[in-house]
């Protein structure tokens, strides 16, 4: 089991302007996890900046899955200043049996 993401991210930067974020520059990765009531849940994360500098705005995105298939959960923590105006689309990928 796999979520994808498409579609683009809009960031509003403290400048003003805006900047939109393509799914192919934006790479999650398994972050942790922990099993809960209704069996275990799976933490995604990805971090993206504008520049490749320590001030540059942009943000990270966690995305829990729980219970298992489920997209239980997506949040956006801003970095220096940018705003999400609008997300990514996710949708879970379910592996198909053979």
């Amino acid at each position: 089991m796999s979520f994808k993401h498409s579609g683009f991210a809009t960031l509003k930067l403290p400048n003003g302007g805006i900047w939109k974020v393509f799914p192919d520059a934006v790479d999650f990765e398994a972050v942790g996890g922990s099993e809960r009531g209704m069996g275990e849940e799976a933490l995604y994360s990805a971090t993206y900046q504008i520049k490749d500098s320590s001030n540059a705005p942009g943000g990270e995105w966690t995305v829990s899955i729980y219970p298992v298939n489920v997209l239980n959960h997506v949040s956006f923590s801003p970095l220096n200043g940018a705003e999400l105006v609008s997300d990514f689309d996710y949708e879970i990928e379910h592996e198909q049996e053979i």
